[in-house]
């Protein structure tokens, strides 16, 4: 059974739709609304003037969205055409999947501390050594996030999802169900 995430990766170019997502580069706002990017036209939640486009998602994130869709596609190729491939190549293609969601999490969780630290203007002598101290994923979400935020993780989720149309807080915890299940089930069992 597919998921709605999982329909959208099938048809949808994802590399192209995460270009849709910008940030204000005053506030750090991220918004997909296209005229919101043009040079001079006002960020809606600073009201200051754009400077022009600058996407949310960095190159890494980019190249791993991609990564995820190509694998993804190739997967439902293989169950759909089992006799073109060799055998385990499907849980290994399942493996890579689960792997690139884990890299694009930890990749936008990193851009959003350094964006934040920055926010904060934060002297860079403190952000390397909190980048020392709160070196595991699990540190930086439940120790440092709280810390830079004034909010625990899930909270910061609920209240966006109220503020605004998106389920963020179902999203993560798709994300955590991807992660927790996907890596018990098919990397540990993988043979690579």
């Amino acid at each position: 059974m597919d998921t709605p995430i999982l329909e959208h990766i099938k048809y949808t170019n994802l590399y192209v739709k995460a270009l849709d997502y910008n940030k204000c580069g005053n506030c750090s706002f991220v918004n997909c609304e296209e005229n919101e990017t043009v040079d001079g036209h006002p960020c809606i939640k600073c009201k200051e003037p754009s400077e022009g486009s600058c996407s949310f998602f960095g190159a890494n994130a980019l190249s791993m969205i991609e990564l995820i869709q190509e694998s993804y596609q190739k997967l439902m190729n293989i169950e759909t055409d089992k006799t073109n491939y060799p055998s385990g190549n499907e849980r290994t293609q399942s493996a890579s999947v689960v792997l690139f969601f884990c890299t694009v999490k930890e990749i936008l969780l990193e851009g959003f501390i350094s964006d934040r630290m920055h926010y904060l203007k934060l002297p860079n002598s403190i952000q390397r050594r909190l980048g020392i101290d709160y070196n595991t994923h699990n540190d930086r979400l439940k120790k440092l996030f709280p810390a830079l935020v004034g909010l625990k993780w899930d909270d910061a989720l609920k209240e966006l999802t109220q503020q605004q149309k998106n389920n963020y807080f179902g999203t993560s915890n798709f994300l955590k169900e991807i992660t927790r299940t996907g890596l018990k089930n098919e990397i540990m069992t993988c043979t690579l």
